[in-house]
């Protein structure tokens, strides 16, 4: 019989996942400001990061069928430290962003190798009883080391060489996966072919988009609700609410990453009380006033700390509340085909939510990106509203076995 797994393991196997976010999202939007690259430039960069996370669905299968799930975790553990060693090496320029988005696109293929290796093992290894909880620190792994980890990259950025930077990061993100060695390799009975693997994706799909549940997922990871595409900027327009780096290393790094596992932790507690929809609706209304209030209140570093702070907090409740939703509602089988439809939809969301932002940045400067935020989660809310009453009126629930 396997061991059980702690649901706080979970977090520092997926710290290098948040981590190599955090590069993408804290430290190199910073520095490619500094060094002459637009915010629009820099939202498609950190968009581009995304696109990788969109077609994992569609070869989420070989990970089901081929290997086992520690191989795929070591592997993408390997491509996520050379990608992003390389990445740190590379100087910052504008000359120099098709190079860097390369490197940032291959770590992120990488990366998902390791994020559904994550998954299978939570999939096949958690009780059922124990999923909210783990979800809740899975969550919490991820955007700790988001904010953390970007911050304590952009600190050693600015102040180590780009060689020793790059060697300390690496030893760090090695370390946050030896957890994964002392896993038992999760039973995921028996082992299918790469063709029937693929069929059950196709079989999946289709039960999703013809389901209730199937429908208010989609909406919910499709809809421009709670994306949080405004925090993939914050440290590319802090330069406007007058935050000095220290600033912008504390608010969307250490302390950032501090109150995002927070909220995600929260979700765990919340998501058994109350139902997702409900819970992942409150979330988004609280990230849209939070970026509201941002933007008409003093621009002054200030200001800058406590809404990206509040805008953090309510973003990691919403994601956690999600994670749970999706990991409760896949059960077992083919966990990373079933879990990624969901997470590809969602990354895809988030792709088009930052180009969106950063467009909006060139058009209106960075309140424009605050109000776009908002207005793409008011826009959200009524689809989901529209859709769950569409889907509970036309599709019955299957008759109880």
């Amino acid at each position: 019989m396997a061991r059980p797994v702690a649901p706080s393991t979970f977090f520092f196997l997926i710290l290098p996942y948040g981590a190599s976010f955090g590069f993408v999202a804290v430290a190199l939007p910073f520095l490619a400001r500094e060094n002459g690259v637009t915010v629009p430039e820099i939202g498609a960069l950190v968009a581009g990061a995304f696109v990788p996370h969109t077609w994992k669905v569609f070869y989420a299968p070989v990970v089901d069928t081929l290997f086992t799930r520690k191989v795929w975790y070591g592997l993408g553990l390997a491509i996520l430290v050379a990608g992003t060693a390389a990445s740190l090496v590379v100087p910052i320029s504008r000359a120099t962003l098709p190079h860097v988005a390369t490197l940032v696109f291959a770590t992120q293929f990488g990366l998902t190798f390791l994020n559904m290796g994550c998954e299978a093992f939570i999939g096949h290894s958690v009780p059922a009883e124990q999923k909210a909880r783990t979800s809740a620190w899975y969550q919490a792994g991820q955007v700790f080391g988001l904010g953390v980890g970007g911050a304590a990259i952009l600190w050693l950025a600015q102040h180590l060489s780009t060689t020793v930077t790059a060697l300390v990061v690496a030893v760090g993100l090695v370390a946050c996966g030896v957890p994964i060695l002392f896993l038992d390799e999760p039973d995921v009975g028996e082992r299918r072919s790469l063709g029937a693997a693929f069929w059950t994706l196709l079989v999946d799909l289709g039960r999703l988009v013809t389901s209730r549940a199937g429908i208010i997922a989609i909406a919910i990871a499709l809809a421009p609700i709670g994306a949080g595409a405004a925090s993939n900027l914050f440290s590319a327009i802090a330069v406007e609410w007058n935050a000095s780096d220290t600033v912008v290393e504390l608010a969307t790094g250490l302390a950032g990453g501090i109150v995002s596992a927070a909220g995600a932790l929260a979700s765990g507690w919340f998501a058994l009380r109350l139902s997702r929809t409900s819970a992942y609706a409150i979330a988004a209304c609280l990230i849209g006033a939070s970026a509201v209030a941002m933007a008409l209140l003093p621009h002054t570093s200030t200001m800058y700390v406590v809404w990206t702070l509040a805008y953090q907090l309510f973003l990691g409740f919403g994601q956690g509340v999600f994670v749970a939703f999706v990991f409760e509602t896949i059960g077992k089988g083919a966990v990373a085909t079933k879990y990624n439809i969901f997470a590809a939809l969602l990354n895809l969301r988030v792709y088009y939510t930052t180009r969106l932002d950063g467009w909006a940045h060139q058009t209106w400067s960075s309140n424009g990106v605050l109000y776009m935020d908002t207005a793409l989660t008011l826009v959200g809310l009524v689809m989901l509203a529209g859709l769950v009453a569409f889907a509970r009126a036309s599709i019955k629930k299957p008759e109880p076995a």
